[in-house]
């Protein structure tokens, strides 16, 4: 097999890198999650693998500001002002190209503009999702379901479909049924919404 003259060095940097990962540091005093915060707070992050990277919470809520050329998208949603619809666009627009951290800085920033928003938080929800944190998507959905109230209708159904999504299920018997309740109400969301494309997009990830 072939190897490249570089891959004992690349080795090297990568046992480093864990290395500091797990080497103890002092508590920064970071505004994250508490469940997070003892454990990461301090340390370096570096992944050697495809896989998502702890980040923590005090990077994911700096403050962004509004980009150019990373696509176009209005989606809109139940919120204060214009300000915090443009970073729920671009918050979507990036969960959309895969840049997690991007999109997070982006719904904080909406979360910061409007905090009472349901779809805010649904949006965090999903990106938390996507970066394998459950703890803190379950947090923001439970909030998103908690502050539908005055969704929409399909706002509504966005958000119970996305609890859906990430419910888990521990055996067997659970998992049928999650199956069999996550298609009916997918085919319920289709049907009631036939337009909406969020909807389309979310239903065909659960089937």
């Amino acid at each position: 097999m072939f190897k490249s003259p570089l891959f004992p060095v690349m080795l090297v940097l990568c046992l480093l890198g864990l290395a500091d990962l797990f080497s103890p540091a002092p508590d920064q005093g970071n505004p994250g999650p508490a469940s997070r915060q003892s454990l990461y707070a301090g340390r370096s992050i570096l992944s050697c693998s495809p896989d998502m990277a702890y980040v923590p919470f005090d990077y994911l809520n700096t403050p962004i500001t509004l980009k150019q050329g990373i696509g176009s998208i209005h989606f809109p949603v139940t919120v204060s002002g214009p300000t915090a619809q443009e970073f729920f666009n671009q918050g979507m627009a990036f969960l959309y190209s895969f840049e997690y951290v991007q999109a997070a800085r982006s719904f904080y920033s909406a979360f910061r503009e409007d905090s009472s928003s349901a779809m805010v938080s649904w949006g965090l929800s999903q990106v938390y999702a996507s970066m394998e944190d459950s703890t803190e998507s379950w947090n923001y959905s439970n909030r998103a379901q908690l502050l539908a109230v005055n969704a929409t209708a399909e706002e509504k159904m966005l958000i119970a479909l996305h609890a859906l999504r990430i419910t888990p299920a521990y055996d067997s018997a659970a998992n049928a049924a999650l199956r069999e309740k996550t298609q009916a109400l997918s085919d319920s969301a289709n049907r009631a919404f036939p337009r909406s494309a969020e909807i389309w997009v979310l239903t065909g990830k659960m089937r």
